[in-house]
């Protein structure tokens, strides 16, 4: 059949002149280091393709890397990670497989559960450590390369491509890469899209683009694109009144039009389908074929659904090209809708029988006996068996894809995949697999990815469901359902209902060791843990019995653990609890046994920062973080590595080390309560460095997920930590004190001693700042609470500064306080406390003599070198300020912090001076021995005072300007 091709897309985009204009400057921005986001919304047909095309088509040629992927839609779900393999394979294609390998460093492993071909496998990593390895990938390839990340059809995205994509929004602050995300106007199909980007669009480098719809002019422009010609009147009003400004049915009208058919139907799909009715049967059939693949679709696979060979399949292939209904990607080698309205259409108008057979066929050609079957291919193949509508077939290969799922960490879909198996349960003839003996164990993997995809509540009540369904008899499968939600209280906060349900349970379990009784032992350890209660020591004692008598040796590991992490808050226990660690990780060496050893690393840290040893705990730390990096991490577990990397880090000095460990970590979207503790310490380093707004946003971020959840008494203790030490900073010391004693009054006796010293200092520099008689009188538990501290759980240097501060200015009490914090495992901050509060104490003597004075200013003297080398603007002021007053000498070489030309602060002018070398944040950041975070704070304010919107005016002006 002859037939003559016609243009059916304009080669100009029109009325779009405003937003690639402001896509152009994110661009550019972006290119200097400053990351951008766009978002691209409008309705279906608007548009949003063909503008990131043109935008992608309009940059120069150069290093830049464009790297594109679209969320794949099945049904109402999305293929998990879709558009990031899309990019990864962009990238390999750009770079080389080698180079990307080479780049993602030990990460390969875990981006192979994308991309199988850069490296075996690591299937025991999680979510948290996918997105974490890809953000790091891309921030190196940007700093060769500027990079332009396109995610296209963010309606569709999964929770997995919906995690992915907002954490590397907000991880790529200061790398050079622009985002641009498209998605439809109207509500998308899971509400969870929308709450995303109402999160996202509150970040200050992230912006909406909403497409309009063209004007009659605009339509007249494109109509003129189309035909090579301006188009007759009668024409062009009445595609402008039919279209009503919507691109792409513009064009179809357009076609329609030319093709003498000026009658066209009233109804959106009628007239996506008008173009179909002129096609040969074969073509018929293969765009039928088509679309039922819910997917871009090879020749091969084409030919065999729709009955035809290589020779037979070219013919109608060319007719639907030719006819602008399919697009080739000649890379790839695969056929796909010019666009998704099309293929919907035509997806619609399928007969239920005729779409049933097209998805059996699908299905049949997808799955295979090849065990080494990709693992997104698996999950196409259930979601056609689901779409066939044969429960049979559906059910085993749902198993199977759920299993896919778990091993790309894509836990939403996994869940979303046992939901639908649990959902034709009844229907399917024999649902008992290897894997499955009953309804119950469904519902059991079905809780254990709904608590790995942070569905908290959604876990809680599948697992309730299966405890319902196994009986209180079945206590092996009831231990292991009990045991999984006791992991909920992490993110739950106290669950009495499941503690209820545990005490029941052991009540029917055999008093005799076995492993049932000592999972549920440990489950109900796991809750006493949670609030510090005293009866944990007994529970662990009948838990290890339990476990060792039923040949658990791994089990009673995992408890030897959790004792250890009891004996920290007793100094005198440290070696006892060291030594079970090193047993503990004996086991998990011999057993490979990978979560074992995480905890083991995790403990020993917690252990050594609570005995005075920050310099092994960081050591300790860092190899769990390794391990981690390698071999795959819990999100808790990582966040407790960091939580202790960072308190030995801050202990020893290493305060910027610690914020960059802190801005690392907080970049992943972390389950609440866990979040809250990295933030409070973020908050307490950056108040301590004298960055008071940065400190108190991180404070209120802690608060706000604390608040949501019952957390553990610890946990609290953290979090009210940093929000005394803001209120001292801001000279509220009233509010800091009574802050200070309403936390030790609900959580001192059950927090860990290592907070609780920290809290009871901190109330007692509070006491002594506050002139008020009736404040100092309330303030006597503080002594009551160092007494009682001290007899309980001693420990130095701690007892003699504390001691100290009690003591109303006993010179001996200081002089031994003075004394303990030399050694080089004191705490740096402790140690700078202590010194300043001993001056004080010296010069308070009357009478004051010469060697008063020169004690005193020795002291402070040394508190301001220390203070400057850590970066502790606190304290460095605090000493200036009593050496100013007191009038001592002290060879003080303090930078001048008056005002630089243009109202710029010396650190800002630091920063304008490396950012006009053409410096990334990240490389100011190493320089200048601060965050990147902080940096972001910096360039902000230089942009405002210098009055210019960009990186790159910012340097120009510092130029002209002698600023650099």
């Amino acid at each position: 059949m002859s037939r003559v091709t016609r243009r059916v897309v304009s080669r100009e985009l029109v009325d779009r002149e405003q937003e690639l204009g402001v896509m152009a400057g994110a661009w550019d921005e972006a290119v200097l280091g400053l990351s951008r986001t766009v978002l691209l919304a409008g309705e279906a047909g608007i548009g949003k393709t063909r503008l990131l095309s043109d935008f992608v088509a309009a940059r120069p040629e150069g290093p830049a890397l464009v790297l594109r992927g679209s969320c794949v839609q099945l049904g109402d779900r999305a293929l998990p990670y879709a558009p990031f393999r899309e990019v990864l394979l962009e990238l390999c294609s750009a770079l080389s497989q080698e180079t990307v390998h080479e780049l993602a460093g030990s990460g390969a492993a875990t981006l192979s559960r994308l991309v199988p071909e850069l490296a075996p496998s690591s299937r025991d990593g999680t979510e948290g450590e996918l997105v974490d390895v890809l953000a790091r990938l891309l921030d190196r390839v940007s700093l060769e390369r500027p990079i332009l990340l396109g995610v296209e059809d963010l309606h569709w995205a999964d929770a997995s491509t919906r995690a992915l994509f907002g954490y590397l929004v907000r991880a790529l602050r200061t790398s050079r890469v622009l985002t641009v995300g498209t998605l439809r106007s109207e509500p998308p199909p899971d509400l969870a899209v929308e709450e995303l980007l109402d999160e996202l669009l509150r970040l200050p480098h992230v912006e909406r683009l909403s497409l309009s719809r063209l004007s009659p002019a605009g339509v007249s422009r494109q109509m003129r694109g189309i035909m090579a010609a301006p188009p007759p009147a009668d024409m062009a009003e009445r595609v402008v009144a039919r279209s009503e400004g919507v691109p792409f049915l513009v064009e179809e009208l357009t076609a329609a039009e030319r093709a003498g058919n000026q009658g066209v139907p009233e109804g959106l799909r009628n007239l996506l389908l008008r173009r179909t009715k002129s096609l040969s049967g074969a073509a018929t059939a293969v765009l039928r074929a088509a679309a039922a693949s819910a997917s871009p679709v090879n020749e091969a696979t084409l030919g065999a659904v729709s009955g035809l060979d290589d020779a037979g399949l070219r013919t109608p292939l060319r007719e639907l090209v030719t006819a602008h209904l399919l697009v080739v990607d000649r890379r790839r080698g695969t056929y796909d809708f010019r666009h998704a309205l099309q293929r919907e259409a035509v997806e619609d108008d399928l007969l239920p029988g005729e779409a049933s057979e097209l998805h059996r066929k699908y299905a049949t050609l997808l799955e295979s006996d090849d065990p080494a079957l990709p693992d997104d291919q698996m999950i196409r193949a259930a979601h056609q068996w689901w779409l066939a509508g044969d429960p049979n077939r559906c059910y085993p290969a749902t198993l199977r894809a759920a299993a896919a799922a778990r091993r790309m960490s894509a836990y939403g879909e996994e869940l979303f995949l046992l939901e639908r198996a649990l959902s034709i349960w009844g229907a399917v003839a024999d649902p008992v697999t290897s894997d499955v003996n009953d309804r119950g164990d469904l519902l059991l993997a079905a809780g254990r990815a709904a608590r790995l995809g942070g569905r908290y509540d959604r876990a809680l009540e599948l697992l309730d469901e299966g405890l319902t369904d196994v009986g209180r008899e079945d206590i092996d499968r009831s231990a292991e359902l009990l045991w999984e939600e006791s992991l909920l209280v992490r993110s739950l906060g106290e669950l009495p209902a499941v503690e209820e349900r545990l005490r029941s349970a052991l009540d029917v379990a055999a008093q005799q060791p076995s492993a049932a009784r000592a999972r549920l032992l440990n489950a109900l350890l796991q809750l006493q843990l949670h609030r510090r209660d005293p009866a944990a020591s007994q529970t662990l004692h009948d838990a290890v019995v339990a476990a060792e008598g039923a040949g658990e040796s791994a089990v009673a590991a995992h408890l030897r653990v959790t004792g250890a992490m009891l004996m920290a808050d007793h100094p005198r226990e440290t070696d006892a609890a060291l030594r079970q660690l090193e047993q503990a990780g004996e086991i998990a060496r011999n057993q490979d046994d990978v979560a074992l050893a995480l905890r083991v690393h995790d403990a020993r840290a917690h252990v050594l920062v609570a005995s005075g040893r920050p310099a092994e705990a960081e050591r300790a730390a860092r190899e769990g973080l390794e391990l981690a990096a390698t071999r795959g991490s819990p999100v808790f577990i990582h966040d407790h590595l960091v939580g202790a990397l960072v308190d030995a880090r801050w202990a020893t000095g290493q305060w910027a080390e610690a914020l960059s460990v802190l801005d690392d970590a907080l970049r992943i979207d972390r389950p609440d309560l866990e979040r809250a503790g990295l933030y409070a310490r973020r908050a307490r380093l950056l108040v301590a460095m004298g960055e008071i707004d940065l400190g108190a946003a991180d404070a209120d971020a802690g608060r706000q997920r604390l608040d949501r959840a019952e957390a553990a008494p610890d946990l609290h203790t953290i979090v009210s930590l940093a929000e005394i030490e803001l209120a001292l900073a801001r000279g509220l010391t009233g509010a800091a004190l009574d802050a200070a004693h309403r936390t030790y009054t609900s959580y001192g006796d059950r927090a860990t001693v290592d907070s609780v010293r920290q809290l009871l200092l901190v109330a007692a520099s509070a006491t002594a700042q506050d002139a008020s008689t009736e404040r100092r009188t309330d303030s006597r538990w503080i002594a009551a609470a160092v007494a009682e501290l001290r007899a309980q759980r001693p420990g130095e240097p701690w007892d003699s500064v504390l001691s100290a501060e009690t003591s109303d200015g006993d010179p001996d009490c200081w002089r031994q306080a003075t004394e303990s914090v030399r050694g080089p495992d004191t705490p740096a901050l402790l140690r700078l406390h202590t010194l300043l509060g001993a001056a004080k104490v010296r010069l308070a003597r009357r009478p004051l003599t010469a060697a008063d004075r020169t004690a005193a200013g020795g002291l402070v003297d040394e508190v301001i070198q220390e203070a400057d080398h850590l970066g502790a603007l606190l304290v460095a002021s605090a000493a200036r300020n009593l050496a100013l007053r007191a009038r001592l000498r002290v060879n003080d070489r303090e930078p001048d912090d008056s005002p630089v030309p243009e109202g710029l602060t010396r650190r800002e002018a630091e920063v304008v001076r490396l950012l006009a070398l053409g410096q990334s944040n990240a490389q100011i950041a190493a320089e200048l021995v601060i965050s990147i975070k902080t940096v972001s704070v910096h360039v902000s304010h230089v942009l405002d005072k210098l009055g210019v919107s960009s990186r790159g005016e910012a340097a120009a002006t510092a130029r002209a300007r002698g600023l650099a």
